[in-house]
């Protein structure tokens, strides 16, 4: 049995409003990664518990 096409319908929302809204949303989650990367050890931590590809056996 051949598969049934599927429709998707997507409300499409341009309105200032909207637009306004998730500038401002990508705007504060791009200030938290910024601010992610330089408060903080993980990165370090991660990199000193890594092995390196040419090290594994």
């Amino acid at each position: 049995m051949p598969p049934l096409p599927v429709t998707l319908h997507i409300r499409l929302l341009h309105t200032q409003q909207v637009e306004a809204t998730f500038a401002a949303e990508a705007h504060r989650q791009s200030c938290l990664v910024a601010e992610a990367d330089n408060g903080s050890d993980d990165q370090d931590f991660v990199e000193s518990i890594a092995t390196s590809w040419d090290d594994e056996e």
